[in-house]
C-alpha cells in the first residue's frame, strides 16, 4: 500500500465533508477507545458536533447497553458502556441520538481480550510501553510518529498479533506492524495483507526468551489525531485464510485453518443469515478466538474438496451440479480440474469466490464442453473473481479450469467455484440517504426512498416495516412490475415519546406456489481515499431512526386534480405552518421524481409561508401515476410533505410546426398543425415561441375544433441572418380548475439576407426628353406571387 500511504490528510479531510453535522444534526466523528471487550464496563468518549443535548446512544446490534453519560462540550460527550458476556466478537455499529436527530454511525468494536489504552511517550525503545499477552492495546498514531510496546516471551512460544486500523472505518490508516527481537533486530515486517487489507496480521515463534518490541506506524509515516488503532496482542489463532470456503446449509464439516500451522482443524456449522452473501467464522482453540473473522459461504448445494494430483485435464476431480468445487493453487503455475456431468439447456451461474472472501486469487475460469472445445472463458467479473451465466449446449462430461491470472500460487490461494441454478431474489438499499438514518419530529414526517431490485422475477413487491416505535406509522404502497424506486413516508404523532429504533425493512413477491422474499442492505463507504475511491465499507441491513422534539414548521402541498404531460410543465403549491416565533427561511426541494420528470429547488423565504416549485416532463417521461414529495429544511431539521399522486400523460394535443425559410425585412406565415388526442372544451391562446432576435408573432386563439394554426411571423430588417430550429407552440389547457400546459413544435425558420442590387447599368440610351431611365430593380429569393 506504500503508493497510497500519504493520502490520510485528504481522505480524512473528504470524510470529514461527508458527516452530516449542520444545525441541529449530530455528526459523529470518532470514538476512543474504538472498542472494548466482553463483559466488563468501559469508559468511552464520542466526539463529533451538536452534540451538546445528547440523550443516548443507538446501537445497529443487541449486547452493549448505557451505563451513564456526560456532556462534556458540544463535541466530546463521555459514555460509560457495559458490553455483554454474550455480545459477539467484532465491529458494532453505532449512533449519538439528540434531542433533535441521530448521527451518522461510527465503529465499537467488541473483543476478546483485556483493553488497555497506550501511554505516552513511547516512541523511544526505552519508552516502549510494557504490555502483557492477551491485550488489545487502544491507541493513536499522530503524524510521524511510531508507538513502542514491549512484550515477554518464552522460547517456543506463539505470538500473534492483529491491529485494526483502516477497518475501524475513521479514516484512511495504512498501518505498518514491526517486531523486534530482545537484540533489537527485525524479525518480521507486516504491511497490507490480503486478509485485512490495509491493516497488518500475522503469528511468530519466538526462538529465544526475553523482551521483544513492536512497533506500529502509518505505512508512510503520516498520521493524525484521528489515526486510531487496536492492536490485538496474544496466543490466539490467527489463520490467513481457510478450506473450504464454504459448506452446504444446515450441515457441519471440518475446516483447514491456513497461514497459522498452531490452529489445529475446527468442526464448523454452516448457517444460512437471511439476506446475507458471505458469513462470518472465528478460528478459535484453547488459547482464544481471532480477533476478526474470516468470511465463507453456505448455499443449499453439496461440494466437492479438492483431491490432488488434478492439475491435468485428464486428473480432473469429480463433482456434481448444481454444487461448488474448494481448493488450493498451491504452487505457482498451479492449475486444478474438474467435471461434472451436465444435461442441454440447463442454464446456471458459474461464478469463483475467491478475492470476495479474503483470497489473493485472481482467479481465470475456463469450462469446455463434451467435446472438448472452450464453452467459456472468464476472469474478472465479480471484482477480480470469476463470474459467467451461461446455458449448457449439449449432454454430457464438462470439464471445469481454474488458475490464477499471473499463474501465481500459494497456500493461501483458496477459491470456491460454484455452479448453481439462476436463483429469484429481491433486495432492497436506500437511493439516498448515505447513513441510513432519519429522524421525525413529533407531529411531523420524515421521507426516504428505497430501490427494489428483482433478480431472475417479476412481479409486484410488498413491502413489510418491522420494528416500529409507538407513535409512528409509514405510508407506502405495493412496488409495481416496472417500478423501482417507492416513498416510504414516516409519521409521528405529536404524542409520540422521544426514542430511537432500528427498523428491518422486508418483504417480497408472492407467486402462486413459492415467495421469494425481500433484503434489505445498505452500502456505506466509511474511509474514503482521493478521488472518492472506496477503501472501506460497511452494509448496513437496518435503517435507523429517532423520533425528536417538534420542529417549528411543518410543510404541505396542495394535490394537483390534473395530469402533466409529456413536455409540459406542472406548478406545485407548497405552504409552510410556522410555530413559535420561528421565521427563518425554508429550504425546499423534490428529493425524487419519475424518470424524464425533472423538479427546481427554491425557498420560503424569511417570514413567509407560500412559494411554489415547477416540475418539467421531457418527452420521454415515464407514464403512469407515481407518488412525490417535497421536503423542508431549517435550522439543521428536515421533514416532508405528504405524498402526492403525480400522473404522467401523453399530451392531449400535440403541434407539428413547419419549416419556412425568408429574409430580413419580410414577413413569413408558418403553419402549427394540431393533432388532437384527448377531448377538452373551451377556447385558449396559443404561442409560438423559440423564435430569433427580431422575429415577432402575435397570439392566436386554440380550440378543440382547430385544425392547423397559421401564425404570421414578423421578420425585422435587421433580424440576424441564420437558421434557428426547435420552434414550438404553447398553450395552457385547464380542466378541474387547473392549468395543464402544453408544448411541442419542432419547427424552422431559416432567415437569409436579400441579394444585393444590381448595380450595373444599362448603356446609356439616346436622350428622350420625354422619359426617365429606369431605376434597377432589388432582386429577392422570394417574389410575391
Amino acid at each position: 500500500m506504500k503508493p497510497f500511504g500519504r493520502l490520510w490528510l485528504s481522505s480524512y479531510l473528504i470524510l470529514l465533508c461527508a458527516i452530516p453535522s449542520d444545525g441541529a444534526n449530530p455528526g459523529l466523528n470518532r470514538i476512543f477507545p474504538a472498542g472494548g471487550a466482553v463483559g466488563a464496563t468501559h469508559e468511552v468518549h464520542f466526539y463529533g458536533g451538536n452534540l451538546g443535548d445528547t440523550v443516548d446512544l443507538l446501537f445497529h446490534h443487541p449486547g452493549i447497553s448505557v451505563v451513564t453519560h456526560e456532556i462534556v462540550s458540544d463535541s466530546d460527550v463521555r459514555f460509560v458502556l457495559d458490553v455483554g458476556e454474550e455480545c459477539p466478537v467484532g465491529p458494532k455499529p453505532v449512533r449519538i441520538r439528540t434531542k433533535t436527530g441521530l448521527s451518522n454511525f461510527e465503529y465499537f468494536c467488541v473483543g476478546a481480550l483485556e483493553d488497555l489504552n497506550e501511554t505516552e511517550p513511547n516512541n523511544k525503545p526505552e519508552e516502549a510501553q510494557v504490555i502483557d499477552l492477551d491485550t488489545t492495546v487502544n491507541g493513536t498514531v499522530t503524524n510521524e510518529d511510531v508507538d513502542l510496546y514491549k512484550v515477554s516471551l518464552n522460547s517456543g512460544q506463539r505470538l500473534s498479533v492483529e491491529a485494526q486500523a483502516l477497518r475501524l472505518g475513521s479514516t484512511l490508516f495504512d498501518a505498518k506492524v514491526k517486531l523486534l527481537s530482545p537484540k533489537g533486530h527485525e524479525i518480521a515486517v507486516v504491511d497490507d495483507t490480503d486478509l485485512v487489507k490495509q491493516d497488518a496480521a500475522f503469528t511468530h515463534i519466538a526462538e529465544e526468551t526475553g523482551e521483544y518490541t513492536l512497533s506500529i506506524s502509518e505505512a508512510a509515516y503520516g498520521g493524525s489525531g484521528s489515526s486510531h488503532y487496536r492492536l490485538h496482542v496474544g496466543e490466539f489463532p490467527r489463520p490467513t485464510m481457510v478450506s473450504p470456503l464454504g459448506g452446504q446449509i444446515g450441515t457441519t464439516a471440518e475446516v483447514k485453518w491456513i497461514g497459522d500451522p498452531a490452529a489445529p482443524p475446527q468442526v464448523v456449522s454452516f448457517p444460512s443469515t437471511p439476506g446475507e452473501e458471505k458469513e462470518e467464522i472465528h478460528a478459535s482453540t484453547d488459547k482464544g478466538i481471532s480477533p476478526t473473522p474470516l468470511l465463507f459461504r453456505s448455499i443449499p448445494y453439496g461440494g466437492t474438496l479438492e483431491t490432488e494430483p488434478n492439475n491435468e485435464r485428464i486428473q480432473s476431480n469429480t463433482g456434481e451440479v448444481p454444487g461448488s468445487f474448494d481448493g488450493v493453487l498451491q504452487d505457482e503455475g498451479d492449475i486444478d480440474w474438474y467435471h461434472f456431468q451436465g444435461n442441454a439447456e440447463q442454464e446456471y451461474e458459474f461464478q469463483v469466490w475467491g478475492r470476495r472472501l479474503g483470497s489473493p486469487i485472481d482467479s481465470v475460469l475456463h469450462v469446455y464442453k463434451p467435446n472438448g472445445e472452450e464453452l467459456f472463458g472468464v476472469d474478472d467479473a465479480k471484482g477480480q473473481d470469476s463470474y459467467s451465466r451461461t446455458r449448457l449446449p449439449e449432454d454430457g462430461e464438462y470439464k471445469i479450469r481454474i488458475t490464477d491470472h499471473l499463474g501465481r500460487g500459494g497456500p493461501d490461494f483458496a477459491y470456491r467455484i460454484e455452479i448453481t441454478p439462476n436463483e429469484s431474489s429481491v433486495e432492497f438499499s436506500l437511493r439516498e440517504n448515505e447513513y441510513a438514518h432519519f429522524s421525525i419530529p413529533q407531529g411531523n414526517r420524515a421521507l426516504i426512498h428505497l430501490i427494489t431490485k428483482r433478480t431472475n422475477v417479476g412481479g409486484p413487491v410488498g413491502i413489510e416495516i418491522q420494528g416500529l416505535p409507538e407513535g409512528v406509522t409509514v405510508e407506502s404502497t405495493t412496488v409495481e412490475e416496472g417500478q423501482e424506486v417507492i416513498p416510504l413516508l414516516f409519521t409521528a404523532e405529536e404524542s409520540a415519546p422521544l426514542s430511537g429504533h432500528v427498523l428491518d425493512i422486508a418483504g417480497g413477491i408472492r407467486k402462486e406456489n413459492r415467495t421469494v422474499p425481500g433484503h434489505f442492505s445498505h452500502k456505506v463507504v466509511m474511509v474514503y481515499g482521493n478521488n472518492k475511491s472506496e477503501f472501506w465499507l460497511h452494509h448496513l441491513k437496518k435503517v435507523a431512526m429517532a423520533v425528536t422534539e417538534h420542529s417549528p414548521f411543518k410543510i404541505e402541498v396542495r394535490q394537483p386534480q390534473v395530469p402533466i404531460v409529456r413536455q409540459g410543465q406542472m406548478t406545485l403549491d407548497i405552504t409552510a405552518e410556522r410555530s413559535g416565533d420561528f421565521n427563518g427561511a425554508i429550504d425546499l426541494k423534490v428529493p425524487w421524481t419519475p424518470s424524464g420528470v425533472g423538479a427546481t429547488s427554491g425557498k420560503i423565504p424569511e417570514g413567509a409561508t407560500q412559494t411554489t416549485l415547477t416540475l418539467d416532463a421531457k418527452g420521454n417521461a415515464k407514464l403512469g401515476t407515481h407518488r412525490i414529495a417535497v421536503v423542508g429544511t431549517a435550522n439543521g431539521i428536515e421533514i416532508s410533505s405528504q405524498l402526492l399522486d403525480l400522473t404522467v400523460e401523453e399530451p392531449w394535443v400535440q403541434f407539428e410546426v413547419a419549416k419556412v425559410e425568408t429574409e430580413q425585412g419580410k414577413p413569413v406565415e408558418i403553419s402549427a398543425k394540431a393533432v388532437r388526442k384527448a377531448t377538452f372544451e373551451g377556447e385558449y391562446a396559443a404561442q409560438i415561441l423559440g423564435l430569433p432576435k427580431g422575429v415577432t408573432a402575435e397570439h392566436l386563439t386554440y380550440s378543440m375544433t382547430s385544425e392547423e394554426l397559421k401564425f404570421l411571423l414578423n421578420v425585422a430588417s435587421d433580424a440576424p441572418p441564420n437558421k434557428t430550429t426547435g420552434l414550438f407552440v404553447r398553450t395552457i389547457l385547464k380542466d378541474k380548475g387547473e392549468e395543464i400546459l402544453h408544448q411541442s413544435g419542432g419547427g424552422e425558420l431559416r432567415i437569409y439576407e436579400p441579394l444585393p442590387v444590381d448595380t450595373e447599368a444599362e448603356p446609356t440610351p439616346t436622350p428622350v426628353p420625354e422619359e426617365k431611365a429606369k431605376e434597377p430593380e432589388r432582386k429577392t429569393r422570394f417574389p410575391n406571387s
